[in-house]
């Protein structure tokens, strides 16, 4: 026998669907807003770690990377990439926290172009020092005698 039962506010759970908290979706999404905007601390504290966190970054010692990590991380090399030393101030964004993808461990905080050059250049040393020669190579190609300035 199918019976239909009823959430306290008058929801039926099994059309709605029911949650960890034994509540149906919709008492659960209005106990969850009342707790944010009880918990504002909280909710910005996650927010602001979420992207960390997903991305799988971590201390050396495992622990999950976190905005006080960056903090002290921006405080060492002084607000500056590591990559091409430009300062926070010179930029249109915040530092990237850059980390290893085969461990997730952090490395250090880059521009977005330092990282972007690391991350298409697969963290590869061999690669980005092989281009790096070819454009050393494209530079006394252009710089021979007879050659126009560019």
């Amino acid at each position: 026998m199918n019976i239909k039962r009823f959430c306290p506010r008058g929801h039926d759970k099994l059309a709605v669907g029911k949650t960890s908290w034994n509540l149906c979706k919709l008492c659960n999404s209005d106990r969850m807003r009342a707790w944010r905007k009880q918990n504002p601390f909280y909710v910005k504290r996650g927010i602001q770690n979420c992207g960390f966190r997903q991305a799988g970054i971590k201390n050396a010692d495992g622990t999950p990377f976190t905005n006080v990590d960056y903090d002290r991380a921006y405080q060492v090399q002084q607000g500056r990439c590591k990559g091409c030393d430009r300062h926070q101030s010179e930029l249109s964004r915040r530092l990237d926290a850059d980390h290893d993808h085969k461990t997730g461990l952090f490395r250090f905080l880059l521009c977005a172009n330092c990282n972007r050059v690391l991350g298409y250049g697969k963290d590869s040393p061999e690669r980005l020092r092989h281009l790096a020669d070819l454009l050393e190579g494209w530079e006394h190609v252009m710089n021979r005698p007879g050659k126009g300035e560019r």
